[in-house]
């Protein structure tokens, strides 16, 4: 992601607890979007990230 881009954590969801099927094991799932696509409502446009340790 663009470094000059404001970006916003929308959602950080814990996978061990709420997607456990989806991952299996300890993971993030974090939904980012640029603050203008907020603005904008174009929800069609956030990233989706999973980290693991």
């Amino acid at each position: 992601m663009a470094a000059s881009v404001p970006h916003r954590l929308v959602l950080d969801i814990e996978s061990g607890t709420h997607l456990a099927r989806w991952f299996g094991g300890a993971a993030l799932l974090e939904i980012w979007m640029h603050q203008s696509d907020i603005d904008a409502h174009r929800f069609d446009s956030a990233r989706c990230i999973t980290r693991t340790d």
